[in-house]
């Protein structure tokens, strides 16, 4: 009987999730010489990226992979972080004049080539306010549908985080932080989603480049049938997520492939694993392409500008709305959202019918709750309580305000690259509700830092006022003194607004 592309990963070894076709972990060098952990890693990953050349050359000399033909590199930074040509036969360049260079060939990519691309950008703004390319590109609507079109158009490109992803919980701007005790000064994890369309590498320029080597190899590795089919229907970068995440280091059972470990928003490039990401594209057969993720918010709960909120008219609470991740904003007062997601839209290539699994990756998974309306998981109920910033569930070191949502397809013999929904408080708001969840206090413009693409500058203080579980309204002091009273429908009250009786606003 002809063994499925899970069987063939699970007879690797007993404790390795059946995704993964070889784990690497031995160190390299004199034993005498004290290396440190950082030092083996580059030489174990330097190791094992010739190694994977060497292996992608062999099956392409045998006839077995597709190669590179028809792939190309497209390189967004001038040279300043690239790959060599030579040790890519078949690869390539996307091609910019020299006036182009800085300007259609710079930075974040915002359009999807006609051709399988693999492309990046080591490049990222000094100005924290700004940050890398993927934050840039994640606080916009149109760059999400655009990141979407790149994921489903067999165009991937790989990002530094610079400082949008350090461990530590720094949250002031311009003021002098000691980082505690572990001298941790970072920002935490300041990306607003999270996202299977790009890669982001954790660190600085040169970060990309085991990402980009990498990637091309496995794109390279797969059985020509098997890559036709997937640039066909548009499933390419989807399974390349896919091995890129099941065979990361840290991945060593199903419960870790459904976990926040394997899909941070930022990847640090020593868990990645060249040979077994060749090894399991070479595995794959045409019966064991993963499925693909789709999702449509059916419901969700209405939030209002000037009643729920106070932001200018274009922040609302949706970040970002494309078929594998749903982004919202918390902005609104409500202790509490809801949503109705269907995933019944999902592909499957041989049009199996799927299973699904929704898991808590990010945040507190006691915040959450998820009702499913139906026996394969294909529909659910979200009621998500509001969150404060926290540490990530696998680091205490890496902060954020941010809660993940996971969504995963399996059709009994491959599992699916993740699609999202996330959540994202503003961390320069400061929140007070009472016991039974009604809202008491919230304080605009604390200093704390958040992009300012994404939040208001609000700089007074509502103080909500109630009777029983009826709004009344709320009352707005001002830095200066001033303070306006609004009604529950969020109407200025005149001439009352010098006289509130200010003994009752937490009944």
């Amino acid at each position: 009987m002809t063994k499925s592309f899970l069987d063939i990963c699970r007879t690797a070894t007993p404790i390795v999730f059946c995704l993964l076709l070889l784990i690497g972990n031995s160190a390299t060098g004199d034993p005498k010489k004290k290396k440190t952990k950082s030092q083996m890693a580059r030489e174990q990953q330097k190791k094992e990226l010739k190694e994977s050349r060497a292996m992608l050359q062999g099956l392409v000399n045998q006839g077995k992979a597709a190669g590179l033909g028809g792939v190309y590199w497209d390189n967004r930074d001038n040279g300043h972080s690239a790959v060599k040509l030579k040790s890519f036969p078949g690869l390539k360049k996307v091609h910019y004049d020299p006036s182009e260079v800085k300007t259609r060939g710079w930075g974040l990519q915002g359009r999807v080539l006609e051709n399988t691309t693999v492309g990046n950008s080591s490049t990222a703004h000094s100005d924290i306010r700004q940050g890398s390319q993927t934050r840039k590109a994640y606080t916009s609507q149109r760059m999400h549908d655009v990141l979407y079109r790149q994921y489903r158009g067999n165009n991937l490109y790989i990002y530094p985080e610079h400082r949008d992803h350090d461990p530590g919980n720094k949250r002031m701007l311009g003021k002098k932080y000691d980082g505690g005790e572990k001298k941790l000064t970072g920002y935490g994890d300041l990306m607003p989603t999270n996202t299977p369309y790009v890669i982001t590498s954790q660190g600085s320029s040169g970060t990309d480049k085991p990402f980009i080597s990498t990637v091309i190899r496995t794109i390279g590795a797969f059985r020509p049938e098997v890559r036709a089919r997937l640039e066909k229907d548009g499933l390419l970068m989807p399974t390349i997520q896919m091995l890129l995440r099941s065979t990361n280091r840290q991945v060593k059972s199903w419960d870790d492939y459904f976990s926040g470990k394997a899909h941070p928003a930022v990847f640090d490039g020593k868990q990645i694993n060249p040979v077994a990401m060749v090894r399991a594209a070479q595995a794959m057969t045409l019966e064991t392409i993963p499925p693909l993720v789709q999702l449509k918010v059916l419901d969700e709960d209405p939030q209002i500008s000037g009643k729920d909120y106070f932001a200018p008219r274009q922040l609302t609470e949706v970040l970002g709305d494309t078929p594998s991740v749903v982004a919202r904003i918390w902005r609104g007062a409500g202790s509490t959202r809801r949503m109705v997601v269907s995933a019944a839209e999902s592909i499957d290539p041989i049009a199996r019918p799927l299973n699904f699994k929704w898991v808590v990756l990010r945040g507190n998974p006691e915040n959450v709750q998820i009702t499913k309306k139906d026996t394969r998981g294909s529909e659910v109920e979200i009621v998500i309580q509001f969150f404060h910033r926290q540490p990530a569930l696998w680091d205490d070191d890496l902060w954020s305000n941010r809660l993940d949502i996971g969504v995963f397809a399996t059709d009994g013999k491959a599992v699916s690259s993740p699609a999202f929904i996330t959540w994202y408080t503003l961390d320069n708001e400061e929140r007070t509700y009472d016991d039974k969840g009604r809202i008491q206090e919230i304080e605009y413009g604390t200093g704390r830092f958040v992009d300012p693409r994404l939040g208001a500058t609000n700089t007074w203080r509502d103080e909500y006022h109630w009777d029983g579980s009826r709004l009344k309204g709320w009352t707005r002091f001002y830095k200066n003194g001033r303070k306006e009273v609004f009604s529950a429908e969020g109407d200025v009250v005149e001439p009352k607004s010098e006289t509130v009786d200010e003994t009752n606003t937490r009944n």
